[in-house]
């Protein structure tokens, strides 16, 4: 697990979070370090979850999925990314993980 602040990734205008591009682009602050968790990842070749704020929307996707078509596996399918909450609505979220189920790790938002 590797948990981090700042957001990684944003459209291409700087616009509404889509979780596909990284901020800044290939100059941005971001760009290494999304490639050297990407990299790490493919490496080890387990199951791998991000976790980070900085947008404070609860969101749980594959941002590095990278799809090399119909009959062949993605790329770096095993990093799962966690967008926990944030101000004003600072909520908990309850991560399990269970290696007998094929996608790991599961989420629960814990609720007042």
């Amino acid at each position: 697990m590797n948990c981090l602040h700042a957001s990684l990734f944003q459209d291409g205008d700087g616009g509404t979070f889509t979780g596909q591009q990284v901020r800044g682009g290939q100059e941005g602050a971001y760009y290494w370090m999304v490639r050297s968790i990407r990299d790490r990842a493919a490496e080890f070749g387990h199951p791998v979850l991000l976790v980070h704020g900085d947008f404070h929307e609860f969101i749980v996707d594959r941002p590095f999925l990278v799809s090399q078509g119909e009959f062949a596996e993605p790329k770096y399918a095993n990093i799962t990314r966690l967008q926990v909450y944030g101000a004003p609505e600072i909520k908990a979220v309850q991560v399990t993980v269970d290696t007998e189920t094929p996608w790991v790790f599961s989420f629960s938002p814990l609720h007042n």
